[in-house]
């Protein structure tokens, strides 16, 4: 991934990169997953900022309200 850009998985028991992980085939049951990672002013990586679910979201998720999180987490961030 690049720094900054939205990773989605609309079906995790559908994704190879996913399909294996312990929360996919146990407790907490992810099926959906959608994550911005969070960087620095030099674009480091320093995280992500990530909402989950334990239904598959098919439909076309609208990332604009989880960027505009994530870009206010690095502001307050990078005040530290």
């Amino acid at each position: 991934m690049r720094p900054g850009e939205p990773l989605i998985v609309t079906d995790a028991t559908q994704d190879p990169r996913f399909v294996d992980n312990p929360a996919v085939l146990g407790a907490p049951y992810v099926r959906f997953y959608a994550g911005i990672p969070l960087v620095d002013a030099a674009g480091f990586a320093l995280g992500a900022l990530c909402v989950a679910d334990t239904s598959p979201r098919l439909q076309t998720f609208d990332v604009y309200d989880l960027s505009h999180l994530a870009r206010q987490a690095e502001r307050l961030m990078s005040q530290r």
